[in-house]
């Protein structure tokens, strides 16, 4: 842990891989440090209930497998700056590179700020050939400059315990396609690969998403381009959205595509209510978010500023869920609350 006021810069651009890695049992406490990787699998490695807090994490010349932050079980990382991510390559890292990529249980990623990335997911939940991962909550995170999907819960098995993702940000995601593979352009991916014991639910509330999906500028064709991607194929898992609000913006695409729902071409199970959806253009379609909510512009303060204005139609119109208590900016929330990340 750094001293208050101090500059605890570990590692570099060009220097060690890992500027910070956890080869111990876990349980240590890392804090106040500037952590900066480098090269091929670069980025800061943690063990098993290691707790993250305050940190700012850079890994400008970074490409996977890896992140540049990674956390197993029982992993904190709370109030963490992670920015300036395979920015050194104009196409951004490959496919398999991250900003953060956790597997494992009992998970908890919480205030952290990510942006200025160039990879390719900012939160990424996986492990190939693992069974689901549960007791995971991710909320109050502001996440922006993606080029996959803003969180990406690939490997979960919600029938074993929660899944939670409230009160985040996500904004200008979906950005653009890894060079060497495509793949979703979404606020929030939830695939479901790892095998799930029983059916079970993911909850996903109180989340603010603007700009999901700038690739469909790139590729008006793309149809796995949209706020939320749930694939067809994913066995045992119910989608559960409450009290969310998705904008999105014109794209090259918009009249080509759904850009509130997509799954490459099936859409899984889905519910919930209380959502609000809106774009600025028309899409091909509005089904299924009809079923879950309404279409309304949200107002938001600025382009920039998610705070909702006077007279917003998400003012007042959502309802209790998940025991929450508090809003992004730890405001206390109203009763009723209001929808998205925000009162």
């Amino acid at each position: 842990m750094a001293r208050p006021g101090a500059s605890v810069h570990l590692g570099g651009t060009g220097r060690a891989m890992a500027p910070i890695r956890d080869h111990s049992n876990g349980y240590n406490v890392v804090s106040g440090l500037i952590l900066t990787g480098s090269g091929p699998n670069g980025g800061a490695l943690f063990n098993a209930y290691d707790r993250v807090v305050g940190n700012e994490i850079t890994c400008p010349d970074c490409w996977g497998p890896a992140g540049a932050v990674m956390g197993g079980d029982g992993f904190i990382l709370y109030g963490n700056i992670v920015h300036n991510v395979s920015t050194l390559d104009p196409g951004g890292s490959n496919k398999t590179y991250h900003a953060v990529y956790v597997t494992g249980n009992n998970i908890e990623i919480a205030w952290n700020r990510i942006y200025n990335t160039k990879a390719y997911n900012g939160i990424q939940i996986n492990h190939d050939h693992s069974p689901g991962f549960y007791n995971q909550s991710y909320h109050d995170n502001d996440i922006a400059d993606v080029n996959g999907s803003g969180i990406n819960l690939s490997t979960i098995d919600p029938s074993s315990g929660y899944v939670r993702v409230y009160n985040n940000v996500i904004h200008h995601v979906g950005v653009a396609m890894a060079p060497d593979s495509p793949g979703p352009h979404s606020c929030l991916a939830i695939k479901g690969y790892g095998s799930a014991t029983a059916a079970g639910t993911v909850d996903i509330y109180n989340n603010t998403m603007v700009d999901c999906s700038s690739y469909l500028n790139t590729n008006p064709s793309d149809d796995s381009s949209c706020a939320v991607l749930v694939p067809g194929k994913q066995l045992n898992v119910t989608t559960r959205l409450v009290n969310n609000i998705v904008y999105q913006p014109v794209y090259a695409g918009t009249a080509k595509q759904n850009v509130y729902f997509c799954g490459g071409g099936s859409i899984g199970t889905v519910s919930g209510s209380n959502n609000l959806w809106f774009s600025e253009r028309a899409p091909r379609s509005t089904a299924p978010a009809t079923s879950y909510g309404t279409i309304a512009n949200p107002r938001f303060v600025s382009p920039t500023d998610y705070h909702l204005v006077g007279g917003s139609p998400a003012i007042g119109a959502g309802i209790p869920f998940g025991g929450l208590k508090s809003d992004h900016d730890a405001a206390p929330r109203g009763k009723p609350p209001a929808i998205g990340a925000f009162e």
